[in-house]
């Protein structure tokens, strides 16, 4: 497939709103009149980007495959989009969820789901030296990562250096300890070189039924992970991971510690995680093949 990320250009604030979304429709339509795909996997939310997705798709006589993002479910500011998402979803081919919970709300409302997730990467071949390294955590400053919680993780670990990274928003309230350096925005290589000598990643969400990108991240690298103790963290994870409960300051050093403590065992469950995944893949791309035409 093709991948197209459509940006404005203009200024992620409220007022630019209507201009931003105006300008990636109308981008949208040129790329799909200028590559007349056969079908369209749309990422969800913005919803105007799918209804847009749902028009061309019924114009030009070709598939649409709705890809979830956990927002519509679990986040206040998307929530709203959810039913008329799901009412585009239920006449759509195919609908993809990263877990049971937001599946079985689709399937409730008619929609077809399937559970998908990210393709395996693997750069195990690319890992640095982390025997002195540093904890990676990927953040994007969303309300549901508790980073007041990690930087009490990271004051109660004052050997351990921590490195954060993500754009700080304005204005955003956080009480840094010596040990945690804010990277601010980096770039793609920047990123690797930060994940590929990490001793571990620490990844964590408030929300029940929300994947972690930098979960994936890890895997790829075969870097150990200490992330929210939730059934669907739980269930994708297994023993690979350490588990903490994101909230609480103490939980998240003390699986941090373990992680530590017993690395070459935690890395060795992730690659064998891996290697499970990979596997099974194939397998698991069938439905949305088979809801492609290919």
């Amino acid at each position: 497939a093709d991948l197209h990320l459509i940006s404005s250009g203009l200024t992620r604030r409220l007022a630019t709103l209507p201009a931003r979304y105006a300008t990636q429709s109308w981008q949208t339509i040129i790329a799909v009149r200028a590559t007349t795909p056969s079908a369209l996997i749309v990422m969800q939310p913005p919803l105007p980007l799918l209804a847009i997705g749902w028009v061309l798709a019924r114009v030009r006589g070709i598939r649409l495959v709705v890809d979830f993002h956990h927002d519509p479910f679990e986040s206040p500011r998307w929530r709203w989009t959810l039913r008329p998402s799901i009412w585009i979803a239920r006449r759509a081919e195919l609908a993809i969820v990263t877990n049971p919970a937001h599946a079985r709300l689709l399937e409730a409302r008619g929609v077809r789901a399937l559970i998908l997730h990210d393709a395996p990467a693997d750069h195990a071949d690319r890992r640095g030296d982390a025997h002195a390294g540093h904890v990676l955590v990927p953040a994007s400053y969303s309300p549901d990562e508790p980073l007041d919680a990690i930087m009490t993780a990271a004051r109660s670990l004052p050997d351990r250096p921590f490195v954060v990274t993500g754009r700080v928003p304005p204005r955003f309230d956080l009480d840094v300890p010596p040990n945690v350096t804010l990277t601010d925005f980096v770039s793609n290589e920047e990123y690797e070189r930060l994940i590929s000598s990490a001793a571990a990643v620490c990844c964590l969400t408030l929300h029940e039924n929300t994947m972690q990108r930098g979960g994936y991240e890890a895997l790829a690298w075969h870097v150990p992970l200490v992330t929210s103790d939730s059934a669907v963290l739980r269930h994708y994870f297994g023993p690979a991971a350490a588990y903490c409960e994101p909230g609480d300051g103490a939980s998240i050093a003390s699986a941090i510690d373990d992680v530590l403590t017993d690395r070459p065992a935690y890395g060795e469950r992730m690659a064998a995680l891996h290697h499970r995944l990979v596997a099974d893949y194939e397998r698991e791309l069938e439905p949305l093949r088979a809801a492609l035409g290919s």
